[in-house]
């Protein structure tokens, strides 16, 4: 869903762009509102988002310039994903148990098989983790057609601090918010992160 502060009529050549990811229809509606608030007499547009998949789809077209950058790290399915993969890593363990205790060399073999296709999902299922992707996705993409990286505000639940530590991987200038935040919070790091303060 695209939303466009000002009319095409009034669009100027200076746009300020904006990637919003985010599930929650009420904090969606609270960041649009601070934004047409504080920068009324700018030209703001915000392409919203929120679920992995769409937003990666978006990002494989040409035009998929950004100077701000707002992502919900656990997006829809995300929290399943990580109950799946202990999940995976118990079964996996208990295998390996397994094929240490077993002299049979079929039993091994068919042991072996099975722990590698749970190495497989495993893997498949690191590989969708919410906001994370996206950014890893977005970085990789600017690093190929040589553009800018525009700065990351993430959206993160208050216990998840190592989350925020894997996010310094994938951009060079981020900031993070816990959930549930502050307007005037979050008005802040948008103002700092677009150069606005």
């Amino acid at each position: 869903m695209k939303y466009d502060k000002a009319s095409k009529a009034e669009k100027k050549n200076t746009t300020t762009k904006i990637l919003l990811v985010e599930d929650d229809t009420d904090l969606v509606k609270q960041i649009k509102e601070i934004i047409d608030t504080e920068f009324k007499d700018e030209d703001i547009e915000i392409d919203i988002f929120s679920d992995v998949e769409s937003v990666l789809n978006k990002l494989k077209e040409a035009d998929f310039y950004f100077q701000l950058v707002i992502l919900d790290i656990m997006l829809p399915g995300t929290e399943k994903k990580y109950q799946e993969i202990q999940d995976l890593n118990k079964i996996l363990l208990d295998i390996n148990k397994q094929i240490r205790k077993t002299n049979d060399r079929e039993s091994k073999a068919e042991l072996r098989e099975k722990r590698q296709t749970i190495l497989f999902d495993i893997n498949e299922k690191i590989n969708m983790r919410g906001g994370l992707t996206i950014a890893s996705y977005y970085k990789e993409l600017c690093i190929e057609n040589k553009r800018e990286q525009a700065p990351i505000l993430f959206f993160t639940a208050v216990k998840e601090p190592e989350r925020i530590e894997e996010a310094r991987q994938y951009c060079d200038r981020f900031d993070w918010l816990g959930k549930p935040m502050l307007s005037n919070e979050l008005l802040d790091k948008i103002k700092l992160l677009l150069g606005k303060e």
